[in-house]
């Protein structure tokens, strides 16, 4: 009887030992990575920063801040670090959308829009063979833009600033206790 006792202290002492080498913190920090990526897709989800404060309503279209075409959400990666993860994007916007932009006066032009009014540029309008110099022509036209002021874009937060807010803490924290419970169990 004291042999197995004896045994499963022993397993438990390196169960608990095993939580100090890199192997469990790596799999700890990828349960936390796997969190902060659910996170970010719940505030785009539910259009709130990470704090909960809900992002400001569009002005220019319908629907929900930051999901016309989903390119913006579906960027979202982490990259695990030694003990951490990176969490980010490689959208060129994502600056603007995450801290906002200031109000600037905008020059007059003329800007290509296609049929469901989105501005084209001048190298795909080149590549799709289309003549814009018109009022209308099959599915693109010139719309003239007069002179105004812009009133920047909103901050519409989508990771945390300095401090994790209470939401990110609370889920990083339920990840790092189930994978505790699971290695003293010996299960993980």
């Amino acid at each position: 009887m004291a042999s197995r006792t004896d045994s499963a202290l022993r397993g438990l002492r390196d169960r608990l030992a095993a939580m100090a080498a890199p192997p469990f913190r790596a799999r700890a920090v990828q349960l936390c990575a796997a969190a902060a990526m659910k996170l970010v897709a719940d505030e785009f989800r539910g259009s709130h920063a990470p704090d909960g404060t809900t992002w400001k309503a569009l002005v220019s279209r319908k629907g929900k801040p930051l999901l016309d075409t989903g390119r913006l959400r579906a960027s979202f990666s982490v990259s695990p670090l030694v003990d951490a993860f990176r969490i980010g994007t490689a959208v060129a916007y994502a600056g603007y959308q995450q801290f906002g932009t200031a109000a600037r006066d905008v020059a007059a032009r003329v800007a290509r829009q296609n049929a469901r009014g989105r501005f084209i540029s001048g190298k795909a309008r080149k590549a799709s063979g289309k003549n814009f110099e018109g009022t209308v022509t099959r599915g693109g036209y010139l719309v003239r833009l007069r002179a105004h002021r812009n009133g920047g874009i909103p901050a519409r937060p989508m990771l945390p600033g300095a401090s994790l807010p209470p939401t990110w803490r609370e889920a990083f924290d339920r990840e790092i206790s189930r994978a505790l419970r699971a290695q003293i169990r010996g299960t993980a």
